[in-house]
């Protein structure tokens, strides 16, 4: 499905189980194996493997280290509805785990699932499993701008570039997803009965903060899908913070990023609101 992402977690080291399985996935996929490791590639890794809609980990003899074996562990703890493992018995050069690798395997294995995430028995059966997933999860995404740096907006305020990045590291930093709503509210809660959308990712886009966005299937997310047709909203952070004397702001906590009518814009004249095209309702 359109946006539906796979993670391609677990042994690297030469083997093969990834070109063996891209031809299995009827969705996009992330191979995070480079030819050039180094920063930005780390970091594009990391950032993928909270934004993907599946993770998966596959395990063979290859493996020399264990840091998958406690990403699968963690993730299946924590986001355990999108976190697949599959151990193959064997890869490559009829290279196989020993008894006592296979035993503690096994037991890695009966925890993912009890935590509650899916455990394969094979590449076949995983593929299988995230093609049905991918076509079972209806739903639309798009990606906007929400801040711009170093420019005074219409309630006099300024984001600097510095802004921008505390904004990014907070999503970053985040143990829980960020829902938003339609329309601010006064307090710093989330309506519940407003909730319209999931923010999967924010992001530095040069000069402007940017996010991509998932609508839910709420009566929110459907009334936010209608106005969008007709570009009358934006998406605008709701946060607490100090403004110093030269009107710049100083964020301290971004509670969400909500989608307002373009009437309450302070970027009005200054961004455009989002604009999409007609996609199939949510």
């Amino acid at each position: 499905m359109e946006n539906f992402e796979v993670f391609l977690g677990g042994t690297c080291n030469g083997s093969q189980w990834r070109e063996d399985l891209k031809p299995l996935l009827e969705t996009f996929y992330f191979d995070p194996v480079v030819k050039d490791w180094n920063e930005e590639a780390q970091k594009l890794e990391i950032q993928k493997r909270s934004t993907c809609d599946i993770v998966l980990y596959v395990l063979t003899p290859k493996m020399t280290g264990f840091y998958s074996v406690a990403e699968v562990t963690d993730d299946s703890n924590k986001r355990p509805d999108k976190t697949v493992l599959v151990i193959l018995d064997s890869d490559s050069n009829d290279e196989e785990f020993n008894r006592h690798q296979t035993k503690s395997l096994e037991a890695l294995k009966s925890l993912v699932s009890k935590n509650g995430a899916k455990v394969c028995e094979s590449l076949q059966e995983a593929a299988e499993f995230i093609n049905a997933e991918s076509k079972r999860i209806k739903y639309f995404a798009f990606t906007t701008t929400l801040l711009k740096a170093d420019v005074l907006n219409g309630n006099d305020r300024i984001y600097t570039k510095e802004s921008l990045e505390i904004a990014v590291d907070q999503f970053k930093k985040r143990e829980f997803p960020m829902m938003g709503q339609l329309g601010h509210s006064d307090s710093q809660d989330i309506d519940l009965k407003k909730v319209s959308h999931k923010i999967v990712d924010v992001f530095i886009d040069g000069d402007e903060l940017k996010a991509n966005i998932m609508l839910l299937e709420t009566p929110s997310g459907k009334k936010v899908y209608d106005m969008l047709l007709n570009g009358k909203l934006v998406a605008r952070p709701k946060s607490a913070g100090i403004v110093n004397e030269k009107k710049e702001v100083q964020i301290k906590k971004i509670f969400s990023y909500d989608l307002i009518p373009v009437e309450e814009d302070s970027y009005k004249g200054i961004l455009e609101p989002i604009v999409v095209t007609q996609h199939e309702s949510i």
